[in-house]
């Protein structure tokens, strides 16, 4: 399963439910695509302008690559 939307809502907290965990296997926002493993999250590409600094910065769990 693919899960789309926004790393954080309006006020700047996550808005990813943890009711997908163990379902999803890519989470796509318009910041990044993002892999879920075992391990973590894996980065698979980044928006256009976008660093793996401010990807990391928004998201709560630890993000792998690059």
């Amino acid at each position: 399963m693919i899960g789309t939307g926004s790393l954080q809502d309006r006020r700047g907290e996550s808005s990813l439910p943890l009711t997908g965990r163990q379902v999803v296997q890519r989470i796509i926002t318009g910041l990044c695509v993002l892999d879920v493993t075992d391990e973590g999250l894996r980065l698979v590409e980044l928006a256009p302008g976008v660093t793996v600094e401010e990807v990391r910065a928004t998201t709560e769990p630890a993000v792998l690559g690059r």
